[in-house]
């Protein structure tokens, strides 16, 4: 059973965490080597996140450094590949779209930001998942899973 970390500002290192049943989540932050800094999104709002660089980099970056492996799949037919992806376990997905995530409140909203979160299974049409952002063992039918 894939235990439950959560906190919504660090999804991705939180939910890696999770997938990975080990490091902490403070460890998986600083293996991902994130900088420090920020952004202004259309010159007006400030986004705690340097320029140019995504969770992709840090979460390779970790993987790395803890000695794992990864593989990565985007494209076409994805709820193809996450039932097979899931059948052996686990998965990290993201980046979602959190305004689609429809268990989150306020959704569904326009652009609420990238977001992580460890899909544990798929059954009848609903992905089961934990999100870290507050929602352990959360559910959402697959379609809407995928639109995020």
């Amino acid at each position: 059973m894939t235990s439950y970390t959560g906190s919504g500002p660090y999804c991705f290192a939180n939910s890696l965490s999770m997938l990975l049943d080990g490091p902490s989540p403070s460890v998986v932050e600083v293996l991902t080597g994130s900088p420090f800094g920020f952004e202004l999104i259309a010159g007006e709002l400030p986004l705690f996140d340097p320029y140019g660089w995504t969770p992709e980099l840090g979460v390779d970056a970790a993987v790395g450094a803890l000695g794992w492996t990864c593989r990565r799949s985007e494209g076409d037919d994805a709820e193809a590949r996450l039932v097979e992806a899931v059948a052996a376990g686990p998965v990290l997905a993201g980046p979602l779209d959190m305004g689609l995530l429809l268990y989150q409140p306020g959704t569904p909203a326009d652009d609420m930001g990238d977001h992580y979160v460890v899909v544990l299974g798929i059954e009848d049409g609903v992905v089961r998942l934990h999100d870290p952002h507050g929602h352990p063992h959360a559910t959402l039918p697959a379609d809407a899973f995928l639109a995020a």
